[in-house]
């Protein structure tokens, strides 16, 4: 190969070389485009978004809240406590999809949080002394007794939470209104209460309790007044 060949063949390889390098870089700032850009989805026809997650967290929101004004999650669904302020800060209303099917009376939701207790004997034979439960997944004391704020309030179910974190769970839960939570010490406590400020949502440690009794507890709490005494349904609701 002569001098003049040699110099053309180097040209064309150096022309070729900056062309490759073009190329790949022009991918590479589009890989990294990509890789940054936010999840997205296209605003919906509708301003309605359903969910039928178990548990529903930030995760499943990215990107599906534009031009969205109310979000529907399933009836046994958990919305988690961050889900819950994201909504509320963008004026999200947020519903259940047949929450009208659970309006029966003497419906139970029931969650067991911080506990070893496996309450599905419990949920049985409820179910066979007549009384439907909805039985909530697992999931952290704060969204439980969210889940369970929302049963008792928009659906005007009988909430039941069982736990060792007896206290913080009833300070918790009596700071919605419409809602009064009591401390299940003994089954003619839970009767009084019931009596006294139509209770409609039980706290109970199931620690050392046997099936029987636990039963007759929540069953006392869908037994006697529904409405909370006038003289007290203005700080009680």
């Amino acid at each position: 190969m002569d001098a003049e060949t040699d110099k053309i063949v180097r040209e064309v390889l150096q022309r070729l070389g900056a062309v490759a390098g073009k190329t790949a870089s022009s991918v590479q700032k589009q890989a990294v485009k990509q890789a940054v850009k936010q999840p997205s989805q296209p605003a919906p026809a509708a301003t309605e978004l359903r969910l039928a997650e178990p548990v529903i967290s930030l995760k499943q929101l990215t990107g599906k809240l534009v031009g969205v004004r109310r979000v529907v999650v399933g009836t046994r669904s958990v919305v988690t406590p961050a889900v819950r302020d994201l909504l509320r800060d963008a004026k999200i209303e947020l519903g259940r999809s047949d929450a009208a099917a659970e309006q029966t009376g003497g419906q139970i939701v029931l969650a067991a949080v911080d506990t070893a207790y496996e309450p599905s004997a419990l949920v049985r034979l409820l179910a066979q002394q007549g009384l439907g439960v909805q039985r909530l997944p697992q999931c952290g004391l704060l969204a439980a007794v969210d889940e369970l704020v929302d049963g008792v309030v928009k659906s005007g179910q009988i909430g039941v939470l069982l736990t060792r974190a007896t206290a913080a769970a009833a300070c918790v839960a009596n700071r919605s209104h419409g809602v009064r939570a009591v401390l299940a010490t003994s089954l003619d406590a839970v009767r009084a209460a019931r009596a006294a400020i139509a209770a409609n949502l039980l706290v109970v440690d199931p620690t050392g309790r046997g099936l029987f009794e636990l039963s007759a507890m929540v069953r006392a709490c869908t037994a006697g007044p529904t409405a909370c005494p006038d003289a007290l349904k203005q700080r009680l609701g």
